[in-house]
């Protein structure tokens, strides 16, 4: 064990220049090198990556990483390659050739780590090729998907057992900042943990301060919160439409700041988000697409302008402030409409079974399958003319779709993940002909040929904009090309689309067949309720220390007060004397007439730590007693 503790911290200081682990990581080490299935529980920015990448280069064969994230696959072996480690990832955009060559290095090139989505662990090439690797540990990321796979997540983590079976030797590591004792559980079930060691890293963030204010005015709020924060910031809204109006607004108040959402295209949102990193903006504006991976230290707030669905999520959310230790604050605004709409939008999220049956036979009859039929199909996903036709609402229909996702009868690419392809169905000598007597096609198959081994035995991803530039041509000219090869039955040609996708990977059943998974669905929707009663309970609570009710819900025991959260500064400040208070605000008025935020700042400064809804309550009152007024240029007075 010396030895290999002694291993681990070279390699740690030779590639990453450290000389100390973070807390708990030797202990995970030593854990996954001496093969034991463990299960690692550390917090946002704790360092979960070092505990397989080490063990990765200390153990004979190569560790595969089961990560959900494309972009933070892609970041990270780009890293690791920087550092002189030899790792790859497998992810969707790849050719053919760029695909065998990774699976090839991971068989006879020495790679070290290699990165896979969930849905990579089901291709049939990559299992072929896993089967003859010397596999030395399975890492899985972001493992509480695999217990709480539902809207957020995705099934295909359910799946992950299923690669053990091909490497029964090599240990199985499970990593996670955000899971209950219960999620624990039923992750080392399902993932056929075999006797696993858990390490678990304090909960608590003691340089984070949680605050939750009840407010009817949020943007008021939020720029006043904002305006005196040091470093960057990130502002968590619901949906995208928001994302775009909350960073209009605070441009509008002088605060720069851009926004993030799904919706955006990748180079957009790689655009913006490098631009917050950089500081070019000093707010990011997002839904809860934005964050996982990102490595940022000093993010200095994070406000959520919206209830999350869970204390999970809100918990990792805001555990991206204050990555470098420093203080830094996490924000809650909320009002009883919000505690209405996050009940409203659970029911959405859970229609009755009943909804569902309804729904898949709209959807189907819509898309004009009949029962019996439909294998294989793909059709634009036009939710807005299901909808219309059917009378639907479509939040229900794409909660619908999800669970049917679930059972396997319909399949739902996100927008932009869904690429060009192109199988040759003709035979070499066939199209040989087709070449010489329509000489202008020759440069494009010529170049499909060069670029995509096995186009002939199956559909390859393309591009057109990459065919084009190798055939001196333009993306246009291309996708007609490509639609002839199609229209003459030479080639399967699939043009990529901007649309959503909806696929049925099997042909229609009788609705029927969808009750068999009542009770998984009924234990979900049911989980999911528990999960958001316990936010609702959380913003709610108007006693107890928040840290301690945070680090609670995931089953550990907090032993004093944060002294730092909404609650522990109005107990130390509970002294201040009202009267007092009141007076220092006419004082101040009366010296110099100010804006409200600017004479709210000033109160706060004098009072260091006292909660500001007191300062606003009081000035309220002032305001009704005639103290204090307003005057035409908006100022407040004494």
């Amino acid at each position: 064990m010396a030895q290999a503790r002694h291993d681990a911290t070279y390699y740690l200081g030779r590639y990453w220049g450290y000389s100390h682990f973070r807390p708990q990581q030797a202990e995970i080490i030593d854990a996954v090198t001496t093969g034991h299935d463990t299960v690692a529980l550390l917090p946002t920015g704790g360092g979960k990556s070092l505990c397989y990448q080490i063990p990765a280069l200390m153990m004979e064969g190569i560790c595969i990483v089961v990560s959900p994230l494309i972009a933070l696959m892609k970041d990270q072996v780009e890293q690791l390659k920087q550092r002189g480690i030899k790792a790859a990832c497998l992810v969707s955009g790849m050719n053919s050739i760029e695909q065998s060559t990774v699976l090839n290095n991971s068989l006879y090139g020495g790679l070290k780590l290699l990165y896979v989505s969930p849905e990579r662990l089901k291709n049939k090439t990559f299992l072929g090729h896993l089967r003859q690797m010397k596999v030395s540990l399975i890492a899985v990321d972001e493992a509480h998907c695999i217990a709480q796979w539902g809207h957020d997540f995705r099934p295909t983590y359910l799946d992950i057992a299923d690669i053990r079976k091909y490497h029964l030797q090599a240990p199985l590591l499970a990593l996670t900042a955000t899971a209950t004792p219960q999620v624990v559980e039923e992750l080392e079930r399902r993932l056929l943990m075999r006797h696993p060691m858990l390490f678990q890293q304090s909960f608590q963030r003691a340089n984070l301060s949680y605050r939750v204010y009840r407010e009817t005015d949020k943007n008021s709020r939020l720029v006043r919160l904002l305006r005196p924060c040091d470093g960057s910031a990130i502002v968590y809204v619901r949906n995208r439409r928001r994302t775009q109006q909350v960073a209009d607004m605070l441009n509008h108040y002088g605060i720069t700041a851009t926004y993030y959402h799904a919706g955006l295209t990748a180079k957009e949102r790689d655009q913006r988000q490098a631009q917050w990193m950089k500081e070019q903006q000093r707010v990011m504006v997002a839904t809860n697409a934005f964050g996982m991976g990102i490595d940022k230290p000093n993010v200095r707030m994070v406000v959520h302008l919206d209830l999350p669905n869970s204390i999970e999520a809100y918990f990792q959310e805001a555990g991206r402030a204050g990555r470098d230790g420093l203080p830094s604050q996490a924000l809650l605004l909320y009002d009883d409409h919000d505690i209405e709409a996050l009940r409203h939008a659970h029911e959405e999220a859970y229609p009755s079974l009943q909804q569902i049956r309804g729904i898949y036979n709209a959807v189907c009859n819509y898309y004009r399958l009949p029962i019996g039929s439909g294998q294989d199909s793909t059709f634009d996903l036009n939710l807005e003319g299901i909808c219309q036709t059917y009378s639907l609402k479509p939040t229900v229909v794409y909660a619908a779709l999800q669970h049917l996702e679930r059972i396997g009868l319909v399949a739902l690419p996100t927008q932009g993940e869904l690429i060009s392809q192109l199988h040759f169905l003709a035979n070499k000598e066939t199209l040989y002909r087709f070449q010489v007597s329509h000489p202008r096609y020759a440069l494009l198959i010529d170049a499909l040929l060069r670029n995509n081994g096995g186009i002939f035995t199956a559909p390859v991803n393309i591009y057109e904009s990459r065919l084009a530039k190798q055939c001196d041509s333009d993306a246009t000219t291309v996708e007609r090309m490509l639609l002839q090869l199609d229209a003459l039955k030479l080639a399967f040609y699939r043009r990529h689309s901007d649309k959503p996708q909806l696929v049925f990977p099997t042909y229609r059943v009788d609705d029927s067949v969808i009750g068999d998974s009542d009770a998984t669905y009924r234990r979900l929707k049911e989980q999911a309720q528990k999960r958001m009663e316990a936010m609702i309970a959380y913003v709610g609570d108007d006693i107890r220390c928040r840290s301690e009710m945070l680090v609670a819900y995931f089953g550990e025991q907090q032993l004093q007060p944060c002294g730092c959260c909404d609650h522990c500064l109005q107990r130390q400040h509970s002294d201040v004397d009202p009267a007092t208070l009141r007076q220092h605000i006419v004082d101040l008025l009366q010296r110099e007439p100010q804006h409200y935020d600017a004479a709210m700042a000033a109160i706060v400064a004098q009072h260091p730590g006292i909660d500001e809804t007191v300062v606003a309550d009081l000035l309220r009152q002032l305001l009704d007693e005639h103290r204090v007024g307003i005057r035409d240029d908006l100022k407040l007075f004494a």
